[in-house]
């Protein structure tokens, strides 16, 4: 008999779906961050799933240029920086335990204008899932590969501890974002084994 060989099909439907939450690659005409003052303030936190001083991190000014208004705003730093109404998508999909929203501080870069409107997402929750197959180091996006049993089933949006800088959304929150046109923000599967 050749039990040990059949794929139980029911696992195929159950397993979850997850994706890196990015800047859009297609994003050359939007607004981005081009620089940023740290006013001395470490903003490692951010990518460790740790609340952070809002009001230390409100002295961290970026600088974006002026082209046409983004959701998402790509900046060298890979923070999640989202407009308003981004934010306010993605919080609606989320506990609030999961995350925490800090109102980012926005210049013009030409005018030093401050520009309202814009929030950092900090993902407060941290899985230790990355593939053993997946090397940390060399892990772009569209080679991710996590594990998704070591996943809650609550949790919508996270880091992972091995792979910090890269903020992962449940297969829910991504339906969540879907068709909202959200300019400038873009997603890419993960596999997930």
């Amino acid at each position: 008999m050749r039990q040990n060989n059949v794929i139980d099909l029911s696992l195929e439907y159950t397993m979850r779906r997850f994706y890196a939450l990015t800047n859009s690659p297609a994003s050359d005409e939007l607004q981005w961050i081009e620089s940023q003052e740290l006013a001395g303030v470490d903003i490692r936190p951010l990518w460790q799933g740790t609340r952070v001083d809002e009001e230390k991190l409100s002295r961290v000014k970026f600088f974006m240029n002026d082209k046409l208004k983004a959701d998402y705003l790509a900046n060298p730093m890979g923070l999640p920086i989202l407009s308003e109404r981004a934010k306010n998508i993605l919080v609606s999909g989320v506990r609030s335990d999961e995350v925490q929203v800090i109102p980012a501080s926005i210049y013009q870069r030409h005018t030093n204008q401050k520009v309202e409107g814009y929030y950092l997402l900090n993902a407060l929750r941290v899985f230790s899932a990355l593939s053993p197959t997946c090397d940390p180091e060399c892990a772009p996006f569209t080679d991710l590969e996590i594990v998704g049993n070591k996943i809650p089933t609550d949790a919508h949006l996270f880091r992972l501890i091995e792979y910090s800088p890269i903020l992962i959304i449940s297969e829910d929150l991504f339906h969540t974002l879907s068709g909202k046109d959200l300019k400038g923000m873009g997603v890419y599967p993960v596999i997930t084994i």
